[in-house]
């Protein structure tokens, strides 16, 4: 069966059924709690596009192995250079969808790029399903964010206002097996920066005065991957801003598109829409050029 199997990833079968098993090594402490929170973070999480972890499995002395659904396909990062217009639409929705979903929960990804999302646009299909398939994949430095502590290292960010007007809507909290104050477990904090692991790729210029919070780091990264599939090639920071000004490397792009993503890769943070926002503000398929899509290859 064919599946994406990457670092630290091995393909494993029972029972006629493929699973996907994500393994540590045993002197590496730090990994294991990374893998353990990473598990238990999964548990919490109900949504189409982001992975299944079904079991994890822990031995003294020994390797331990979180195992997962196979999710069959590839990443976004090959599928880049033949998608259509309809079907990169289609991808971005569900992206964003997963990552609303997740911000919602107070959950920072962190490592969003394309290799971390796997579609299937053939043989997820059947005779009744027509959608493509969207995966948001590798939990390893997703973090459940704590308000104090946000509050804390960004006293001028509007963020804690923002949350807690969605916390009284009461939408899609985490279970009670996440405490009050928002920690998974003791693994969760064994890094202290809010930023650390974070693709230096991915981080966008420094042009203001105040860091971003993990959330809106998100929300940077998700606007370079639109360029990306815009420009059907992987795009980093490097790629796109010449200091602190962006340059769209995009040809017949529309200025309907042009705003949306100059808003998400806006150098002031605080300038940058929420996730929710950004995933309702994603323009329609037919206006993101001036000329059809096949026209710019």
């Amino acid at each position: 069966m064919g599946g994406y199997v990457g670092r630290g990833v091995t393909l494993a079968e029972k029972c006629g059924e493929s699973f996907a098993v994500k393994w540590t090594q045993d002197c590496d402490v730090l990994a294991r709690g990374q893998l353990q929170a990473e598990y238990d973070m999964l548990q919490k999480i109900c949504h189409p596009n982001i992975v299944k972890a079904t079991g994890l499995f822990i031995a003294p002395n020994s390797e331990h192995a979180m195992v997962m659904e196979l999710v069959p396909g590839t990443t976004l990062m090959k599928s880049m250079p033949t998608l259509s217009t309809e079907e990169a639409h289609e991808i971005l929705t569900k992206t964003m969808s997963a990552l609303a979903y997740l911000h919602e929960n107070m959950i920072a990804y962190r490592d969003l790029k394309a290799d971390n999302i796997m579609v299937n646009t053939h043989s997820a299909r059947n005779e009744t399903d027509e959608a493509i398939l969207v995966k948001l994949i590798d939990f390893g430095s997703a973090r459940l964010q704590d308000l104090d502590e946000l509050a804390l290292e960004f006293p001028a960010s509007p963020f804690k206002r923002q949350v807690s007007d969605s916390e009284v809507s009461g939408r899609g909290r985490l279970n009670s097996a996440v405490s009050g104050r928002g920690r998974l477990d003791s693994a969760v904090s064994m890094q202290s920066s809010l930023h650390d692991g974070i693709m230096p790729e991915i981080l966008p210029p420094t042009c203001r005065g105040r860091p971003n919070t993990p959330f809106e780091l998100d929300v940077f990264a998700l606007g370079l991957i639109v360029i990306g599939v815009l420009r059907k090639k992987a795009t980093f920071t490097r790629d796109v801003f010449a200091g602190c000004a962006l340059k769209l490397v995009v040809p017949h792009i529309s200025e309907t598109a042009k705003e949306y993503v100059h808003a998400m890769l806006d150098t002031d943070p605080e300038a940058r829409p929420r996730m929710e926002d950004a995933c309702w503000g994603l323009p329609s398929a037919i206006s993101w050029f001036t000329e059809d899509m096949e026209a710019t290859e």
